[in-house]
């Protein structure tokens, strides 16, 4: 039997020192360290499947795109998609031309790809189609770049798409948003809300078993006074400046904890019951601060369940908590 890797890209060393490791919605995507990940905030719509997409800018330009949406059969033609691919780029331009195509591996799948060129225009760029059956999503993962940088890119780009991870197996999944990065409990969830400013990342993800709400707050220092001071600025301060807080989430007294000897983290852990009809309802919360001098930021992270946790589930805030203080 295999054994399952509990920490995705925890560690540099499982991937090339000149890559970083960014995950989102259980994809796993290892890029340079100079790249930036960049999204397209659309509104989805009620009737449409399950859809997603984001990208990834150097200092110049956006060097990768990728897109994905839920299918629902496992044979799901990607030689149409690729086909379609090619029809909307020759809309836009006339002349281009395929340089080559076919087919390669894709982790465990099969993808097609097309290498097309605009001679005029000195571009270049890359496309490849897959399905993963697994997730049951088909993906779209292309980039272009000028013609003069085809011995830099080409080669990147297509190591990069080769090191995708459009499956991942692990017991958590890494999501990646600016200045955060959030390791869920459970693959497969939800992403409910985000914000992405200059003083505040904000994500929530949620199933049926956990809801999660992370929070890095920029500017720190002009906001508290002491590190020993951070409990009791945060119970003034999340009330009106943070989104998406519970309604029942009213957190007491925090103990104070090291992690890895270097790291002071703030525990609270409260449980608000609510006696309806015939029986109780118990919300209960785990919340965690710390904060970061290097980056002059705080950080929050709420675990919330409608009863009290297993102990499976203790395990498993427990990890996912360590992942996050050591990756923040």
């Amino acid at each position: 039997m295999k054994k399952m890797n509990l920490y995705p890209f925890n560690s540099v060393h499982q991937i090339k020192m000149k890559y970083q490791a960014y995950g989102w919605d259980d994809i796993h995507v290892p890029v340079p360290m100079d790249w930036n990940m960049v999204f397209e905030d659309k509104k989805k719509k009620k009737d449409k499947k399950e859809s997603g997409y984001f990208a990834f800018r150097d200092s110049k330009t956006k060097r990768l795109e990728i897109s994905w949406a839920e299918v629902r059969k496992d044979n799901a033609d990607i030689s149409k998609v690729t086909k379609d691919y090619h029809s909307t780029l020759k809309k836009s331009h006339k002349k281009i031309k395929i340089k080559s195509e076919g087919k390669r591996k894709m982790n465990d799948h099969t993808a097609e790809y097309l290498y097309w060129e605009l001679e005029k225009e000195k571009t270049q760029g890359y496309v490849m189609v897959w399905l993963c059956p697994k997730s049951k999503r088909l993906f779209i993962c292309s980039s272009q770049f000028g013609t003069r940088e085809k011995s830099e890119f080409k080669p990147l780009i297509m190591d990069i798409m080769g090191r995708i991870n459009c499956h991942v197996e692990s017991v958590f999944s890494m999501w990646s948003a600016p200045n955060l990065k959030v390791y869920s409990p459970y693959l497969s969830m939800k992403l409910v809300d985000k914000q992405f400013l200059i003083g505040l990342t904000f994500l929530e993800l949620k199933n049926d078993k956990f809801h999660l709400f992370s929070y890095r707050i920029g500017l720190a220092d002009q906001k508290i006074k002491s590190e020993d001071s951070l409990p009791e600025w945060f119970k003034e301060y999340y009330k009106k400046n943070l989104p998406s807080i519970p309604s029942k989430f009213t957190p007491e007294v925090f103990k104070k904890f090291t992690f890895n000897k270097k790291v002071t983290i703030w525990k609270n852990e409260s449980i608000q019951e609510k006696r309806i009809a015939l029986k109780k309802r118990i919300h209960y919360f785990e919340t965690y601060l710390w904060y970061n001098p290097d980056k002059n930021d705080i950080y929050c992270h709420i675990y919330y369940l409608r009863n009290t946790p297993s102990v499976k589930q203790k395990d498993l805030i427990d990890k996912t908590i360590k992942l996050a203080i050591g990756a923040n």
